[in-house]
């Protein structure tokens, strides 16, 4: 046996006081087999085992699982040093506790040893779980708060973007106050409207339409879009029926148009050609087809309401896509009660001056009455007495240029007789007195009467009229008045040869019918068209002026229509349409 030297004695008795005081557990290993050399006091009591029941154990006894710990040993015989806390100790009573191994391999006087330096970190542990769920719970904190920052900023966002959105719907707003307080006509209404409109949408093309009395959309203003397009579009009809209508739309097709709809009414379609592929060829409609035939890839209608009824309409169209999205379309929907208010504005105006242009009719109506009245009776005085002496003197001289005088003077009696007649039959128009009349024997009759007016004249009449009876609710006599009076002016507007007219009647719809007259005359210009149904103008050399007053009077008392259309050198068409029942 080696003798130690005074250093390596004093150096055992340190490392032996060292071993023995230490406050972490130590083991002293065999380095070839695992067994266990030594252990300081602190691990044995941490174990609760005797130094001698740890000499006779082996280093992976003191591990609830041995196959680990051996792999461990192994691993350590390798690489001569280790660290590990994954695996804790097990007591001889079988409690565990987390410990922190630090091993290496040495040499002691020629023979390899391993000591283990263990370490209680049972409470480290609990502190670092501690501090994992304190940052766990600071992570949730944070993250809770980012939530609601983004929140917040989304709520500022949207509240920035309602303001902003509510600044333009005032400024928008505004700009229509203003132009309804201008004192302007409703085309120069319309026109500014449409270039507001223009101007907040982005698109190339806007129009705006308005309903008439007859429940037909015609255009008051639009830019943008070609005549020939406006043409095909005048062939419309009611807005709910032809635009916003699904019933021609198969079932697979049905629900992609109500997504195109929005919640008050307006339709809008930011790509026609997509929209359109999908609707079957009997199903397409005709104002897509036309929009995707000129090239209109984004597309809306928005109606305008009032008194929950449409009367009016703003198109939207242009060749680039996604020009009309469903804000833009909202923004403009919301504009759309004011609009209204100008187009009613100008309504009530138009009714205000058809009422002051009637009431000056009827006033002068009232005159030519007034004057019918006074001087009927002084004139057929004088005019009765020139008709006898003229008879008188035929019948007294048998002389041939005589007689040709006397035809002349009464051709001219007669005339001024039938212009006294005028006067008192425009004066004296009462309340028709109604009856169940066949308005189709009560016209043919008074087309054979205008066959035989001059039989020098060659023309050509054309009948359109059915041959079933129509009866309705009417005065006899005014009816035979309006026919003459019309087929007359017509007579008179013809040439002498090729001059045509045509008479047609049609059964409207159930509560209707409607008459009308064509020729091909001489026509009336636009400023005359705006006139003849003034008393007394007339562009006749022999003419009183009081037929077609006459005619506008019946057909009042009737509560029936009469439109006139015509063109210079291409003829004149008269359309009456009257209710079959009063």
């Amino acid at each position: 046996m080696r003798i130690m030297s005074p250093n390596e004695q004093n150096f055992e008795i340190r490392y032996r006081r060292l071993f023995e005081t230490a406050r972490d557990g130590i083991i002293i290993l065999n380095a070839q087999t695992g067994q266990i050399d030594d252990a300081n006091p602190f691990l044995l009591k941490m174990l609760g085992y005797s130094r001698q029941e740890m000499a006779d154990m082996k280093f992976w006894d003191i591990f609830p699982l041995k196959e680990v710990p051996m792999a461990r040993f192994k691993e350590l015989q390798v690489k001569k040093y280790l660290r590990f806390e994954d695996l804790p100790l097990e007591s001889k009573e079988g409690k565990r506790t987390q410990v922190e191994f630090v091993n290496n391999i040495y040499e002691v006087n020629g023979k390899k040893v391993a000591q283990c330096n263990i370490r209680d970190i049972a409470e480290r542990k609990k502190t670092e779980e501690k501090l994992e769920q304190y940052n766990e719970s600071l992570e949730l904190q944070v993250s809770q708060r980012t939530n609601q920052l983004i929140g917040k900023n989304e709520e500022l966002k949207h509240e920035i973007i309602d303001r902003q959105a509510s600044e333009r719907h005032v400024y928008a707003s505004n700009k229509i106050l203003k132009l309804l307080a201008k004192r302007i006509s409703q085309n120069e209404y319309s026109d500014s409207l449409v270039r507001l409109l223009m101007d907040w949408s982005r698109c190339r093309c806007v129009g705006v339409q308005v309903i008439n009395g007859k429940e037909q959309f015609h255009y008051d203003s639009f830019q943008g879009f070609k005549p020939e397009f406006w043409k095909l579009e005048n062939g419309l009809s009611l807005l709910e029926k032809e635009i916003f209508s699904v019933n021609v739309l198969n079932a697979r097709t049905e629900a992609e148009y109500l997504t195109a709809i929005t919640v008050k009414g307006a339709f809008r379609c930011d790509n026609t050609k997509e929209f359109v592929a999908g609707i079957s060829k009997k199903a397409k409609i005709n104002f897509l087809k036309a929009r995707v035939k000129n090239g209109f890839m984004s597309v809306a209608i928005i109606p305008i309401y009032s008194q929950g009824k449409i009367i009016a309409a703003i198109h939207l169209a242009d060749e680039r896509p996604c020009m009309v999205n469903l804000s833009k379309i909202e923004f403009i929907e919301q504009l759309t009660p004011l609009i209204a208010e100008g187009i009613d504005k100008f309504d009530i105006e138009n009714k205000m001056n058809i009422a002051h242009e009637e009431l000056a009719q009827s006033k002068r109506l009232s005159d030519i009455g007034t004057l019918a009245a006074t001087v009927a009776h002084e004139l057929r005085n004088p005019l009765a007495a020139i008709n006898i002496a003229m008879q008188n003197i035929r019948r007294k001289k048998q002389d041939l240029p005589i007689d040709t005088h006397l035809d002349s003077i009464e051709k001219k009696v007669k005339e001024s007789d039938q212009i006294i007649s005028n006067l008192l039959f425009c004066s004296r128009l009462k309340t028709p007195h109604y009856e169940a009349v066949n308005i189709r024997s009560i016209l043919v009759e008074c087309v054979e009467i205008i066959k035989k007016r001059d039989n020098k004249r060659k023309f050509k009449l054309i009948q359109k009229i059915e041959e079933t009876k129509v009866l309705i609710d009417a005065d006899p006599l005014q009816m035979r008045e309006l026919f003459s009076n019309i087929l007359n002016n017509a007579f008179d507007a013809i040439a002498a040869k090729n001059g045509v007219i045509t008479v047609g009647l049609e059964i409207n719809d159930v509560a209707s019918v409607v008459i009308y007259f064509k020729d091909n005359g001489i026509g009336i210009s636009v400023e005359d068209l705006k006139k003849i149904q003034e008393p007394f103008f007339t562009t006749k050399a022999k003419g009183t002026g009081l037929g077609l007053t006459v005619c506008q009077q019946i057909i009042m008392q009737h509560n029936g229509e009469f439109d006139i259309k015509s063109e210079v050198g291409q003829g004149t068409i008269v359309t009456i349409c009257l209710p079959k029942k009063r």
